[in-house]
């Protein structure tokens, strides 16, 4: 079974002026994400331990983290997005895809685009037509891993949601 992983981690305060810019971010690319990017508070390091353990094949995209700040700005989430999908595009031209797991942060908002895992599920929900239909979850062919916190809820957001690992923080 072949998956897509990768994942974006910032906790935005949108009371915060300071806009999270790119510099405030570390960026895995591709195997740096498992050379660089297993750390045990990682929660894409979870996803990807029990990924393998069930033998999937796993493809890396991206996975950027920030610590806690105000919004991000939307030059460098376009960039990292418009990253993400390219990958995501090279992947599917290189052979069947079964699934894609994103490790989003439930309350990560950028300029412009609002609630990112809102905005990213859009965007990654194109590529469901284009997944095998035999992926890690018969109904979901796409999972994400989220920490949600009660605050950061908002319509949009649940509505954009099939299928949830979460905890709530």
């Amino acid at each position: 079974m072949r998956i897509l992983i990768g994942g974006m981690n910032h906790e935005s305060n949108t009371l915060n002026p300071i806009i999270t810019r790119e510099d405030d971010f570390i960026v895995f690319r591709g195997n740096e994400i498992f050379e660089k990017g297993m750390h045990p508070e990682f929660p894409l390091t979870g996803i990807i331990n029990t990924l393998r353990g069930s033998g999937a094949d796993l493809v890396p995209l991206v996975l950027c983290r920030a610590v806690p700040n105000g919004v991000v700005c939307a030059d460098f989430y376009s960039k990292i997005k418009a990253e993400f999908l390219r990958r995501a595009n090279d992947a599917l031209a290189a052979g069947r895809v079964d699934g894609i797991c994103l490790a989003l942060h439930g309350s990560m908002k950028a300029q412009a685009f609002g609630h990112v895992n809102v905005d990213f599920r859009g965007k990654s929900n194109e590529y469901q037509s284009k997944v095998s239909a035999h992926c890690i979850y018969p109904i979901f062919p796409h999972s994400r891993g989220i920490l949600i916190r009660g605050s950061n809820i908002s319509a949009n957001m649940l509505s954009s949601i099939t299928f949830e690992a979460s905890k709530n923080g």
